[in-house]
């Protein structure tokens, strides 16, 4: 008997037109079986084994008697050649299995049976209900087998099938259906999002019956599909996505870009090479310079407005006059309010920008390390370790000499304002748009050709909207406030120091490629691996099992930091990730993900030195949600550091505090919230209407 592979290839082979796929999941058999039929099992990423009938009847379980002993599942069954005897093809409810899918032969159609190559006998029921999450019943039995049938179809044809597909015919709507739902309904409704909701409505079963009747599921013609469609080359079958495949699948994704003149901005890119380290102060001296900038360009076009007005050879009326005159004054005054902000941005910088550099700070920590290990040196009166530690902090103190001249020489030669051209790009993946924009002026931004933007079918109001399905109480709340400040669920930003963030909390890869937003990677992968391959392994994009992946074209293979780095100035794999975040069940995962990582574990982390867990000690929903504000938003180092360098000051200013018992970790929680407040007090504002009572938390 043929390999498995070779059998699908004859099956969807228009030049070997009497081979027929008589029997596909989840639907009955397109006609009865007869001996020499080939059963294929198989399911995604696991190679087929095939079967072949030996008679020409399909038997109950009680029924089944085989070389091995009885049948032990519900259903019915083929007899087959083999040495088990028997193959179980569908369940009691006459339907076949999800993995099951039957070919015939040639060889094998009797003369009397009328060719039928395609055959998708579904259930036929009048009534046809809206059915949506929780619905069970008939229906959903028939929309079921009818997204199989779409799913198959577009696997044979080459394309991407259905997300979630093949699914079991049960009957009853789950989150499974509901995936295979929208993935439908993008392909049948591909310029209309309001349609995606997972919901079979009028227009879906409408769009579904005509897309799984005999004529619209037949295979294309030879014209269309001119190469056999390997087993392997099938994205939902294949091990691995070839380098070529990569690069096939970049290269069509299209790209529309428009240049944007911003004019004069603040020059956000050399005023953090100077100044690397994130402070409120540097916010501070970077936002009023952009505020002035911004108040100054308003007042321009005013002018330039009013000027406008006044015809080529005439003079101004006098009321025109004085309206020019006053803007003009207004241009002065806000011109003048600039040069304030400037200068006060070159001040700030000849005053910090040591302390805040990047490579100062580093030598820095090194010298602090090269001077114990003198000292340590010195007290064992080693000449040769004290010659080699002397050797180390001499060479140290002169690269911090250099250090400072090359830093000396930025501050000198910098200018506050710099005219920005954007450029601003429309990137068409998988039938949905993502725009980015480059150069984006804010106070952390550190490449100027990083990206900000998201999906186009993704906003503010679907994250409210998904929050309520997903997250309750003051989860809900806590959820709401931060993703106000972070982004959407397809929100994607590379031009700051995390390299690449995404998502409605915004999760990094940092500068290893090994940050928080692997992990949530990660559990979509293991969810969601067909969507993940579908969505991202097929464009190069992969997580290992600590860090970012990506496989280019030409073969080679990038792992950790430089997989983010070459992310992040990368506007076709920056559109792919942020697309992924237009997947309704990838937006319930990023909110699961969110309560399990940033309040449910955190609350349950213990504090170092100190006998309780950080929930002990914070327990109102205020506390909590500042608490998680700051995870988000600072790392959960400093939101470490901060709780415990407070519990030891608490325990040392109150001799005999007992933070097991409850009064003392009363007391405790307002010195370690009002701690966490303070990192950000614009951030933390936004929670005051929670409720500040300690265990007034309730998820």
């Amino acid at each position: 008997m043929p390999d498995p592979k070779t059998l699908i290839n004859m099956a969807v082979n228009p030049q070997v037109p009497s081979t027929q796929v008589v029997g596909w999941p989840g639907t009955r058999l397109a006609v009865p079986l007869v001996a020499g039929d080939i059963i294929l099992r198989g399911q995604h990423r696991r190679r087929p084994r095939a079967a072949m009938v030996s008679r020409a009847r399909v038997l109950r379980r009680k029924d089944v008697r085989g070389r091995r002993g009885k049948a032990k599942e519900a259903g019915f069954y083929a007899e087959t050649i083999g040495d088990q005897g028997f193959e179980r093809i569908a369940g009691p409810d006459g339907l076949l299995l999800p993995d099951i899918t039957i070919i015939r032969p040639g060889t094998a159609i009797p003369s009397n049976t009328a060719p039928n190559p395609v055959g998708y006998p579904v259930p036929q029921f009048v009534a046809r209900p809206v059915i949506r999450i929780g619905s069970t019943g008939p229906a959903v039995t028939e929309a079921q087998a009818r997204l199989n049938a779409v799913h198959a179809v577009r696997i044979l044809s080459g394309q991407i099938g259905l997300d979630r597909c093949p699914l079991a015919t049960d009957g009853l709507f789950g989150r499974n259906t509901q995936a295979a739902t929208l993935s439908f309904q993008r392909v049948a409704f591909t310029n209309q999002p309001h349609e995606w909701d997972g919901v079979i409505g009028p227009r879906t079963w409408a769009s579904l019956i005509q897309a799984s009747t005999p004529a619209q599921l037949e295979l294309p013609p030879q014209a269309e599909l001119p190469t056999i469609v390997a087993f392997a080359d099938i994205p939902e079958f294949a091990e691995t996505v070839t380098p070529a495949q990569i690069g096939t699948n970049l290269a069509a994704i299209t790209v529309t870009t428009a240049t944007v003149d911003l004019g004069l901005k603040p020059n956000a890119v050399d005023f953090n090479a100077i100044a690397y380290a994130n402070t409120p102060s540097k916010r501070t001296i970077f936002r009023q310079l952009a505020v002035a900038r911004g108040a100054e360009a308003t007042a321009e076009e005013r002018r330039a407005a009013l000027r406008a007005r006044i015809p080529a050879g005439t003079t101004p009326s006098a009321e025109v006059q004085r309206r020019i005159t006053a803007a003009e004054a207004v241009v002065a005054r806000t011109h003048a309010a600039v040069e304030r902000a400037s200068t006060a941005m070159r001040d700030w910088l000849c005053a910090n920008g040591h302390a805040h550099n990047r490579r100062l700070r580093a030598i820095a920590g090194q010298r602090r390390t090269a001077d114990r290990e003198l000292a340590r040196a010195r007290r064992g009166r080693n000449q040769a370790a004290i010659q080699q530690a002397e050797q180390r902090v001499a060479t140290l103190e002169a690269d911090r000499t250099a250090a400072r001249a090359e830093v000396d020489r930025l501050i000198a030669a910098f200018v506050p304002l710099v005219p920005i051209s954007q450029y601003r790009h429309s990137l068409q993946i998988d039938g949905e748009t993502v725009r980015l924009h480059d150069n984006v002026i804010a106070y952390a931004t550190i490449v100027a050709n990083g990206f900000e933007g998201q999906a186009s079918n993704d906003s503010r109001a679907i994250v409210t909207s998904r929050l309520s399905q997903f997250a309750t109480g003051d989860h809900l709340r806590i959820l709401t406030v931060i993703s106000h400040h972070e982004g959407t669920f397809s929100n994607v930003n590379t031009w700051d120091r995390a390299i690449v963030t995404w998502g409605f909390i915004q999760w990094t890869f940092g500068e290893g490629g090994d940050g928080s937003l692997v992990a949530l990677l990660a559990e979509i992968k293991r969810r969601e691996p067909q969507l993940f391959e579908n969505r991202m392994q097929r464009y190069g994009l992969n997580i290992t099992a600590s860090a970012a992946q990506v496989n280019r074209p030409d073969g080679t293979v990038l792992t950790g930091g430089p997989a983010a780095l070459a992310m992040q100035t990368d506007a076709k794999l920056i559109g792919v990730l942020s697309r992924l975040g237009s997947e309704q069940i990838v937006q319930q995962i990023q909110i699961e993900h969110a309560i399990a990582t940033k309040i449910t574990n955190l609350r349950a982390r213990r504090v170092s030195g100190h006998p309780v867990t950080f929930g002990d000690v914070i327990s109102s929903s205020y506390g909590v949600g500042v608490m998680t504000d700051r995870h988000v938003g600072s790392g959960i180092g400093r939101v470490a550091q901060t709780v415990k360098a407070t519990l030891d000051q608490f325990v040392r200013d109150n001799a005999g505090a007992d933070l097991t018992q409850d009064i003392w970790k009363a007391r405790a929680e307002r010195a370690v919230v009002s701690a966490l407040a303070a990192i950000d007090p614009q951030r933390a504002a936004a929670f005051d209407s929670l409720p500040n009572a300690r265990g007034s938390f309730a998820p």
